[in-house]
């Protein structure tokens, strides 16, 4: 967790309004990059070291490729089925930004939401598969009517992480609920 601050306000929860913060960022990028060292870059090298000493004969059975190959595919796998993505939320007086992306392999899809502070009306946290993926939806005001950007997976999130974006998000939209 990276919580980064740049301003007059120091204070690592806010108790008031988001008007007291000048800038602050939120990110999961170490545990992003620890996910996706264990699930895809590991299992990867092990199979093609595996597979090199296979074809040079070093070792003589193709088991342990075989292995290493099921594992690349089971991290592949659960990568895209939890929806792993890499966050960086950006709080400031003015609006709040989200970047993310997804860690699958050869991803290039950067995608961020960015939405007006006095615009933002609420914000759900949705669990699903017995609580293992977690997703924060926003709601923006537009025209009179509550208009919801795609889920984004906070997955990578820990719990003090969380707390601290919940509260964050609540100084921006009290109407935040959690599911």
């Amino acid at each position: 967790m990276r919580v980064s601050y740049v301003g007059e306000e120091q204070r690592l929860l806010p108790a008031t309004a988001p008007h007291v913060i000048k800038k602050m960022e939120i990110d999961n990028d170490k545990r992003a990059s620890r996910a996706k060292m264990i699930l895809i870059s590991i299992p990867f090298v092990l199979l093609l070291v595996n597979g090199l000493l296979a074809i040079f004969l070093v070792i003589l059975t193709w088991i342990p490729t075989i292995v290493s190959g099921l594992l690349v595919l089971l991290g592949w796998s659960i990568t895209v089925i939890l929806r792993l993505k890499s966050v960086k939320f950006r709080f400031n007086e003015e609006n709040v930004s989200v970047l993310y992306y997804p860690i699958t392999p050869m991803t290039s899809n950067f995608n961020k939401i960015e939405i007006s502070a006095n615009r933002l009306v609420r914000f759900e946290i949705k669990k699903s598969m017995m609580g293992l993926n977690r997703e924060l939806v926003l709601y923006e005001n537009i025209s009179g009517q509550e208009a919801s950007y795609p889920p984004v997976s906070i997955t990578l999130f820990g719990k003090d992480t969380l707390r601290i974006l919940e509260e964050y998000l609540t100084a921006y939209c009290p109407a935040g609920t959690s599911s």
